[in-house]
């Protein structure tokens, strides 16, 4: 029915109201126009149902990206999913995969049909999709727990052959009802069709189908019309390519250990047996010895302390590369603990920095995402800082509260860490639920000179407008423990909430380079509790 005929139909019979709805019907008029300016990334998702798309003729400005409908339940796979999927990688259109989650199979089931339909497309296109709603759906509404269960065993299998996060597509009712306040770690795509997606507070969502009814050339009759919640340069980060698995299940390989290059004036003195055989490995590494490095604990200097087992996946947030270390055997509770490693040239190589994430995934069953970072000198650090608040950023974005997030920073990192969660506080952003620094260096990594002061008189930080609960460890073996004691003093003096750690005998940062030992242990699992204290608050 043309426009011409739908206003005369209209007109004739019930007048203005009638038209409206005939134009709502017909595709002419929606309910949202969302601005262009503000969400530049625009989208569709499609099925069999759309038959045969004619990709060329799709303008690039509405479909930047196509989500493309591979299976359902445990049995049925689309027909027109590997034609669409071609044809849109040839238009140049974006591709992804989505599965519909029916409520009569177990969750186990329907992700073996899933993979088996679109596991190969992998390799390139947007991250995998599950859609959760009611409409079309079998009649039976499990309880909240038992589909909790069934999505998460879907989720973990979907993930685990992808690689990268699934996104969960949800229709209004069905997320107040079951996904509300879980499944934070996964980016939420929001069905409405009415208004503006509202979540609950502290989740963002990630992408809004804002109509069902659109009208593009190339595609016969309807197609949902869906926005990218950012920038285009956000949008290219947005990839399973950006998830590549860098290690599947086993053993973290660490690679050697690099030797340190000013610890060794004052190793020579340690008193503990853990340290003594540290000294003798080290001196073993710089004679030249190669292969992977046994880390000797205390009273077995010819026992290596095995790393954990972790997985490990490099992918972009907010356009910053990092690293995602997963424990075995973890279980998402929604929180997540971000690390900054020191300047790794300094004492270890970036495999060896990759090793104290795992040992921290590991002790406090967090996962871990390290910012790998541009490292000083090839940028400053309070670029780095800025790295650090748009990951943060980005994690916000997919739906993590800033009580759900905390920080951890190690030797040059912890000036680092104290600079990217004043910059949060002062930008608005909020600050993380609590921060863990091992062996601060606050002085400049340039310049080597210390900018922590007692106070913000003398240009040190202002701790005075508000800092998170902060746990400082470090040894009484490090080259100069000043740092870390003007950073307790300073905190405390403005009324922080600060606890200072202090292990004997330990050099610095000996959570990484004495794995394993009774310290190195005992530290992990106070951190560990530290953190759940605040993180589950």
């Amino acid at each position: 029915m043309s426009w011409k005929m739908l206003s005369a139909a209209a007109l004739a019979g019930a007048g203005l109201p009638a038209l409206c709805v005939a134009l709502l019907h017909a595709g002419f008029i929606r309910f949202n126009y969302p601005s262009l300016e503000r969400y530049p990334v625009r989208g569709i998702d499609v099925s069999h149902h759309q038959g045969s798309i004619d990709w060329t003729l799709l303008e690039r400005r509405q479909a930047r990206f196509a989500y493309i409908k591979a299976s359902e339940g445990a049995t049925f796979r689309d027909p027109r999913f590997s034609a669409n999927w071609e044809s849109a990688l040839a238009a140049g259109v974006v591709p992804g995969a989505y599965h519909y989650f029916t409520l009569c199979k177990s969750g186990a089931e329907q992700a073996v049909n899933f993979v088996a339909a679109a596991g190969w497309t992998k390799s390139h296109g947007l991250p995998p999709a599950v859609d959760l709603e009611f409409g079309g759906n079998c009649p039976r509404r499990p309880p909240v727990g038992e589909l909790a269960s069934e999505l998460q065993n879907f989720l973990r299998a979907v993930e685990q052959a992808w690689g990268c996060v699934p996104v969960l597509y949800v229709t209004q009712d069905f997320h107040n009802r079951y996904t509300a306040n879980r499944f934070g770690s996964h980016p939420v795509w929001v069905r409405d069709i009415l208004g503006h997606p509202r979540l609950e507070r502290g989740r963002d969502w990630r992408l809004w189908q804002f109509a069902n009814r659109g009208r593009l050339s190339g595609v016969p009759g309807f197609i949902d019309l869906n926005v990218f919640n950012g920038s285009i340069t956000e949008f290219k980060t947005f990839r399973c390519g950006g998830g590549l698995r860098l290690q599947e299940n086993g053993p973290l390989d660490l690679g050697p250990i690099g030797a340190p290059r000013t610890l060794q004036r004052h190793i020579a003195a340690a008193k503990s047996n853990s340290m003594k055989a540290f000294a003798r490995l080290m001196a073993l590494l710089a004679a030249g010895v190669a292969g992977p490095a046994p880390v000797l604990v205390q009273g077995a200097e010819k026992q290596a302390a095995k790393p954990p087992e972790v997985r490990v996946y490099r992918r972009d947030l907010g356009g910053v590369s990092v690293l995602r270390i997963t424990p075995k055997g973890w279980i998402d509770n929604g929180r997540r603990l971000v690390y900054i490693h020191g300047d790794s040239e300094a004492f270890l190589s970036e495999r060896g920095m990759l090793a104290g994430g795992a040992w921290v995934a590991a002790r406090t069953g967090l996962r871990v995402v390290s910012i790998d970072y541009v490292s000083s000198p090839r940028a400053p650090w309070v670029e780095v800082a800025d790295q650090v608040v748009a990951v943060f950023r980005a994690l916000n974005r997919l739906g993590f509260g800033m009580n759900e997030l905390a920080l951890y920073g190690d030797s040059a990192a912890g000036a680092v860490a104290v600079e990217s969660v004043l910059k949060m506080r002062d930008t608005g952003l909020g600050m993380p639920a609590a921060v863990v620094l091992w062996s601060p260096s606050m002085g400049s990594a340039d310049t080597g000179e210390s900018a922590m002061k007692a106070g913000d008189a003398d240009g040190g930080p202002d701790f005075a407008r508000g800092f998170p609960p902060t746990l400082i460890q470090g040894g009484t073996r490090e080259i100069s423990q000043d740092p870390l004691r003007q950073l307790y003093a300073a905190l405390k003096s403005c009324g922080q909430s600060v606890t200072l750690d202090l292990y004997e005998g330990m050099p610095q940062v000996f959570q990484v380079r004495l794995p394993g030992s009774p310290e190195s242990i005992a530290a992990l699992d106070r951190m560990g509790t530290f953190l759940r204290q605040h993180l589950e608050k």
